[in-house]
């Protein structure tokens, strides 16, 4: 039993050393014109922030969900453009902003 629960705690360390690797790679300097990694997406319909998995998250008020381009709605995200419409899970969603 214990041996199981090591190995449990083995693979979330392995996963958190990678979320801190992608999250590291992200430079808050950077400016995007399309949805990339590290981008703020403003649509009609929430607020995503494309770096990891993290789900719904509040900061200084506002909240948005952190999501990682391999998830179902960042592969619709990706290389999108403010003014971009597109449709997910009968929802349309506008992007209002790339930051």
């Amino acid at each position: 039993m214990l041996h199981l629960e090591k190995e449990k705690q083995m693979t979330q360390m392995a996963m958190l050393s990678v979320s801190k690797k992608i999250l590291s790679s992200i430079s808050p300097e950077s400016v995007f014109d399309s949805v990339q990694s590290g981008a703020l997406v403003k649509t009609s319909l929430g607020t995503f922030y494309i770096a990891i998995s993290a789900g719904k998250m509040k900061v200084d008020g506002q909240e948005f969900f952190s999501i990682t381009l391999a998830s179902p709605i960042g592969k619709i995200l990706f290389n999108n453009k403010k003014g971009e419409a597109f449709d997910f899970r009968g929802k349309n969603f506008l992007i209002e902003d790339v930051l």
